[in-house]
């Protein structure tokens, strides 16, 4: 399957990253919640913009409600979602090695486009969340959509 060859779009024309974050108020895991690494693939970032929805609600509705640890949603191809195509260049879901990560790791980000800089920013905010947060275990949970 093709990704349509787009050129990359400017940061200005694309949604946000992160999608929310919650923090519980004791410690625990940071679970991390991709949703959209397959463009063609939005309902996985509805169902996390709908779970933040609720548990910004949760505590009117359930007062005892309590949280450990941290969650963040991300959105993983902002570019491919924002045009509604699988990928641009390269299934963004498969590039995850270590070789290539490395690789791209290893970049600046303004010498990378397309998946690879949509990569490299997912890099940056997990290292980041994992720094801030200083989870007891880290969990990866990648929405995807099926027909």
């Amino acid at each position: 399957m093709t990704g349509g060859g787009s050129a990359s779009q400017p940061l200005e024309n694309l949604p946000n990253r992160v999608i929310g974050r919650y923090t519980g108020t004791k410690p625990g895991p940071l679970l991390i919640v991709l949703a959209g690494m397959h463009g063609n693939e939005p309902a996985g970032v509805v169902a996390v913009e709908t779970m933040f929805g609720l548990l910004a609600a949760e505590h009117t509705v359930n007062p005892g409600f309590s949280f450990k640890g941290h969650l963040i949603g991300l959105r993983g191809n902002r570019r491919a979602l924002n045009l509604g195509i699988r990928f641009q260049q390269r299934d963004l879901n498969r590039m995850w090695t270590d070789a290539l990560v490395a690789q791209v790791r290893a970049q600046p980000p303004a010498k990378l486009h397309d998946e690879y800089l949509e990569l490299r920013e997912l890099l940056e905010i997990v290292h980041r969340e994992i720094e801030i947060c200083q989870p007891t275990e880290v969990v990866l949970l990648d929405l995807h959509t099926t027909a």
